[in-house]
């Protein structure tokens, strides 16, 4: 059988009532060009030089938030150079480390895919609404100035070995060092240590004495938090050193053991949280 003929006699046979379907027209923003598959889609289009043109240019009653956000990431970095990228402030440092935009109903912080997975259960305890690397933060709700200003850190330092796990891929992902927190004679160079009590008996942990520089920020990152022993002298070391620890951040908490108690005042984020012991 010809089936290119029997498709040609077909088609002359269907004639008008064959329907092409096209595809949908895309809405072209007629301020910057660029096109949508929704109509009159919310984006950013406007073309403005600095940061103080873009606040200004949003709506009245969300220019306070703006100008808190700004104040905030200026303080958390105050080091990176502030510019307009993809039309909305941008802080950069070797790469852009912080974003803010105005929306309609809430304002945009973008701290990256990996500061909001770190931060993820304080994000849903406190009940912010946080997906990738965006956290939303409604217009109507008081602004949570230090959540932006414990985002960003410089180092990040974990205890052997599953804190190394968990550690490495946080500093590799966010460009940062990491510091490695040994057991007593395992490290090669000059070093600071702790000694601190354990159920069975004491233990002791040690950091190279160059390794933080006295103002750094520093994240610590574990597998587990249950008594608190030695997360409490792994912040202690790192302050003998001049660090500041601006949180800590677990994959499981043993609520039952009251680890978190040990270190009221520090920040603690735990991906698991189990209640008992």
């Amino acid at each position: 059988m010809n089936y290119q003929a029997e498709l040609d006699r077909w088609l002359e046979r269907a004639g008008d009532d064959l329907k092409i379907l096209e595809e949908p027209a895309m809405w072209i923003c007629p301020k910057c060009g660029r096109e949508f598959a929704h109509q009159e889609q919310e984006h950013y289009c406007c073309k403005v030089r600095d940061v103080d043109e873009y606040i200004a240019l949003q709506r009245e009653e969300v220019r306070p938030a703006l100008a808190t956000m700004r104040a905030a990431i200026r303080e958390a970095v105050p080091d990176a150079v502030e510019r307009i990228s993809w039309s909305m402030p941008t802080y950069w440092r070797g790469r852009n480390l912080l974003q803010f935009s105005a929306s309609k109903k809430h304002l945009g912080f973008y701290p990256g895919k990996e500061a909001v997975q770190a931060f993820a259960g304080r994000l849903q305890q406190e009940g912010w609404d946080a997906s990738r690397g965006t956290i939303r933060l409604p217009y109507d709700r008081p602004f949570p100035e230090e959540l932006v200003k414990d985002v960003d850190y410089d180092v990040v330092a974990g205890p052997e070995s599953r804190g190394f796990i968990f550690g490495t891929p946080i500093a590799y992902n966010n460009r940062k060092p990491f510091v490695l927190i040994r057991k007593a004679g395992k490290l090669p160079r000059e070093t600071v240590s702790i000694s601190y009590d354990l159920e069975y008996g004491q233990a002791t942990i040690e950091m190279h004495k160059d390794s933080i520089r006295p103002g750094q920020k520093v994240l610590i990152v574990d597998d587990l938090i249950a008594t608190g022993g030695t997360t409490e002298a792994m912040i202690k070391l790192v302050e003998s050193l001049g660090g500041q620890v601006v949180g800590v951040v677990v994959l499981m908490e043993l609520a039952g053991l009251k680890g978190r108690e040990k270190i009221a005042g520090y920040r603690l984020d735990s991906a698991i949280c189990y209640p008992g012991k």
